[in-house]
Order: structure tokens, then C-alpha cells, then sequence
């Protein structure tokens, strides 16, 4: 055998051998990752949702987080403003004790649930409650244990009682932006189509789970106490769904 057989031979070895090796390296690796991240998904279906994740679900949230195509703050989003979970209607003592079991992994402590539901009683939103819990470091450490981008949620502004002109109760669909809505104005997060005869074009809203809006489109399905709100993307819509929603009326 000539040498340059025996070196293509040699080079040929190390290179299975060195496969081989990294292949057992990162495999075990891998799997540890996303078995967090499954039980990391499974306990915000368990303490949130009542119920086991179906495999389809669980298979695909478990794909984004671990490709960072989402962050675990929005993935708690996703579950605690869904149809389903909004569907179940819970007080604001179930609704904390669930961001803590969903979100901390944990029990609340007295102070901290008190807190909590005195700032929910107080009428502050949902969502700048969610806010609270995903923006903490305890959010944020339990996601780099799982190996996923803890991210961040915006709380919204937080309205005042005063600013409050008005509440309706509405039944709430989602659609896509990307075009021109009929006043004119780029769809987007943030726009909602509704009945003119209902709120009038150009009123400001805040839509629990939502966050601020602006009356600013409107559709032939649209008519009556329904509202249709902007999302950047199908997912979002599809997540949110149809559901029925408080919608206020917020002045200058």
C-alpha cells in the first residue's frame, strides 16, 4: 500500500471516528433539552388548560421554542389568552395561582398573591399582570433552565379609571394585517375592524388580552356588538380564535 493510500485510508477513519463521536456527544444533549422543554410546555397545559397537551400541539410548541422561533413569554401568552383557557372564566384568585403554577413551577407566597390580586381588584389588565410574571428573573431563569429565550411581554399602559369612557361586551375574531384597512391606514397588530353604528371610526379601545387598539377598519361580517382585531401573523389569529371579550372605550 502506497502512502498516499494509507493516508486517504487514515483520513477516511478519523473522520468516521470523529462523526461517530459527536454524534453521541450532542444526541443526549439534545434529547435532555427537549424534555424540558415538554415539561416546560405540559405544566402550562396542566395548571392552565386543565388537560394533557395533545401530541400535535405538544410536538409543535415544543419545535419553536427549541428553535427560537418563539419565546417562552409569548408561548405563556399564547396559553393564558387562548379561547380555551379564556373560556373557563376564572376569578382573579384562580387566575394568579395558575400564573404562578404555569409560570414559577411553584405555590404563590402569601405576599406575592396578594399583591397580585390587589392590583386585579384594583382593575389593572391581565395582561400587565402576565407581564409582571414573565418580565421577572424567576420567569427567566426557569426558561434558561429549559434551554429556551425567556423573551419579554409588553405590559400596555395601564389605563386609569378616569381614561374609561365606556365597556362593551364583544364576540372577537382575529385576521391578518399586511394590507390597507377601509379608512386607509397599514393592518396591523393594533387595529380593529368594527361596526361604525357601534364605535365610532377612530375611537380608542383596550381589549383585555389584546392590549390598546384603535377603531380604524371595518368588514361586511362586522356588524353589531362584533370586533375583528389585527394580528402580524396566522398563528396569532389562529390562537386567539373567536371569543367573547370585554371592549373599553378609552377617551383622551
Amino acid at each position: 500500500m502506497n502512502k498516499k493510500s494509507r493516508l486517504l485510508k487514515f483520513i477516511i477513519v478519523f473522520v468516521l471516528v470523529f462523526v461517530f463521536v459527536l454524534s453521541t456527544a450532542t444526541t443526549p444533549l439534545f434529547a435532555a433539552s427537549n424534555t424540558k422543554i415538554k415539561e416546560f410546555v405540559t405544566r402550562f397545559y396542566t395548571q392552565a388548560l386543565g388537560r394533557q397537551p395533545d401530541t400535535a400541539g405538544l410536538n409543535s410548541w415544543v419545535s419553536q421554542l427549541s428553535a427560537d422561533k418563539i419565546t417562552g413569554a409569548q408561548f405563556a401568552s399564547f396559553i393564558i389568552f387562548s379561547a380555551e383557557f379564556s373560556a373557563k372564566n376564572k376569578n382573579n384568585e384562580e387566575f394568579i395561582s395558575i400564573l404562578f403554577r404555569s409560570c414559577y413551577n411553584r405555590e404563590p407566597d402569601a405576599p406575592g398573591f396578594d399583591s397580585w390580586v390587589s392590583l386585579l381588584n384594583d382593575g389593572q389588565s391581565r395582561q400587565f399582570v402576565l407581564a409582571g410574571f414573565a418580565n421577572s428573573e424567576e420567569f427567566k431563569n426557569i426558561c434558561t433552565a429549559a434551554g429556551i429565550k425567556a423573551g419579554q411581554l409588553d405590559p400596555g399602559e395601564g389605563l386609569l379609571p378616569a381614561v374609561i369612557i365606556g365597556e362593551l361586551k364583544m364576540i372577537a375574531t382575529a385576521y391578518v394585517g399586511g394590507g390597507r384597512t377601509a379608512t386607509g391606514v397599514q393592518a396591523r397588530r393594533g387595529i380593529a375592524a368594527v361596526d361604525p353604528s357601534v364605535i365610532p371610526i377612530g375611537t380608542k379601545l383596550y381589549i383585555e388580552g389584546y392590549g390598546e387598539a384603535l377603531a380604524a377598519d371595518i368588514g361586511r361580517a362586522i356588524k353589531g356588538n362584533k370586533i375583528d382585531l389585527c394580528f402580524d401573523t396566522l398563528q396569532e389569529c389562529r390562537i386567539f380564535g373567536r371569543r367573547t371579550i370585554t371592549v373599553y372605550l378609552v377617551g383622551n
